[in-house]
């Protein structure tokens, strides 16, 4: 520890008591003034449809949202999206059962185990 202590001065930096106040006084600015993304989103904003961002820029509003809130949009979801509201859509996604990695390396591991192999990391990775 007096290692570090010694490296800490040598590289001229403030001691620790005066960082974990620095720290203390970010995270009370942080407390104090949001300390958020900025975004500007509103509770209406986070429950609105698609379709009130206008008619001509649903498609494109419902694409943009689900770009953010899955592994890629298709065309027949942002349709789907656009006659619904995003807090429909998240409750609907919620509301689905649960799809565990494990159930999938068990198969893995059964199909291996049939052709004399093993599970690798690639399987993990999937």
């Amino acid at each position: 520890m007096r290692k570090v202590q010694e490296f800490e001065a040598r590289a001229g930096w403030p001691n620790r008591g005066t960082r974990s106040a620095a720290a203390a006084a970010l995270l009370a600015f942080l407390a104090a003034y949001g300390g958020g993304s900025g975004s500007g989103t509103t509770d209406a904003a986070a429950t609105a449809s698609p379709a009130a961002a206008g008619p001509t820029n649903a498609a494109a509003a419902a694409a943009r949202f689900l770009t953010q809130a899955t592994y890629g949009p298709t065309s027949a979801e942002i349709t789907r999206l656009s006659t619904m509201t995003y807090a429909g859509w998240i409750d609907e996604q919620f509301a689905k059962p649960q799809a565990l990695h494990k159930d999938y390396l068990n198969q893995a591991s059964g199909d291996a185990a049939a052709m004399n192999s093993q599970v690798s990391q690639d399987n993990f990775f999937n």
